[in-house]
This record gives structure tokens, C-alpha cells and sequence, in this order.
């Protein structure tokens, strides 16, 4: 991995670069962590997984390589270029993202920071709602993991984000 792994029988903390291919390697491993220390029951393992996969998307692509997603508006192919340009440009390239993963005994924890410039989260999260009904492409993941996790917190002007999940907690059936 991007950096040494330092294990606990509850908690997992490690880096990765800001390369896309990392990020659903990165959300197998987390899923997998979540298993072994029963993080949460086998039924919400698809809703982890979603919630990881949109918060470390968020990390390493808007964050960390700063490519803004309303670029998805104009095209997919300019999205694409435009994430591929960055990846290749040693001034994103270099950055990474903290990973963290840590099993309490009522909760399970998740949190990724990258060295991106971070945004303003008030306004996200007051556009979230909207954002799931637009018709446009782009925005769905802040409220997607909202509905999904129990506690979402963004810390660091939003470079940081906190998920957690607690243990017997109903959650919706999606």
C-alpha cells in the first residue's frame, strides 16, 4: 500500500495515492475489515460499501486531484480526461489520502482526509436533497452517504470526512 499499515485487532490505518485504480481495491479492503471485526450485520455490508466507495471517490478524485464533478455535466469524456490528466500531473499525483477504519464495541468508524483544497460543506449538504432529484449526473454522493450511515461529519474545511456506523441501528432497506 501507499504507506505502512499499522493493524490492530479493531483498527486498520494506512494511505493510498491519488490514483483512481486504488479506490475500489481500497474499499475491498475496508468491506473486508468490516467482516472480520463484524462492524456491522452482513445485510448493511452493500450499504458500507456504497458509503466507502462515494466518500473515498470524493477523497481522490474531487479532493486530492481536484477535478470538480460538474465537469460530468459537460461530458463523461472531459471527466475522464481531465481525471487521467491529474493523475499523470505530479502536482495532484503526489498527494495521498489517510485511511482509517476502527471497530468500537457500539460503533464502527470510517475516515478518509486527502490534501485536496476542501469545499465549502455547508453549502453541500444544504444542495443535498436537491441534488438527488436533478436530473443532472453529478451530486448524489454526499446524500447518498448520509442515507446510508448513521453519523457523516466532515472536519478540515472538508478534506476529512468521519463516517460511522453504530451496532443495532434499523437502517433502511434500499
Amino acid at each position: 500500500m501507499g504507506g505502512a499499515g499499522v493493524r490492530s485487532p479493531t483498527g486498520i490505518r494506512f494511505q493510498i495515492p491519488s490514483d483512481p485504480d486504488w479506490i475500489d481495491f481500497t474499499v475491498q479492503i475496508l468491506v473486508q475489515h468490516a467482516e472480520r471485526t463484524n462492524a456491522c450485520d452482513l445485510l448493511h455490508l452493500g450499504h458500507l460499501r456504497v458509503s466507502l466507495f462515494e466518500a473515498l471517490t470524493n477523497s481522490v478524485i474531487h479532493g486530492n486531484l481536484q477535478v470538480p464533478s460538474k465537469l460530468r455535466n459537460v461530458s463523461s469524456e472531459a471527466y475522464c480526461n481531465a481525471i487521467t490528466m491529474r493523475a499523470a500531473d505530479e502536482n495532484y499525483s503526489q498527494r495521498a489520502v489517510d485511511v482509517e477504519a476502527c471497530v468500537h464495541c457500539d460503533r464502527s468508524e470510517w475516515s478518509f482526509m486527502d490534501q485536496g483544497r476542501g469545499f465549502d460543506v455547508a453549502s453541500a449538504l444544504a444542495t443535498a436533497d436537491r441534488n438527488v432529484r436533478s436530473p443532472e449526473p453529478t451530486g448524489r454522493g454526499i446524500p447518498i452517504i448520509c442515507a446510508l450511515m448513521d453519523e457523516v461529519h466532515y472536519d478540515d474545511a472538508g478534506r476529512r470526512v468521519r463516517l460511522a456506523l453504530h451496532r443495532n441501528t434499523r437502517r433502511p432497506e434500499f
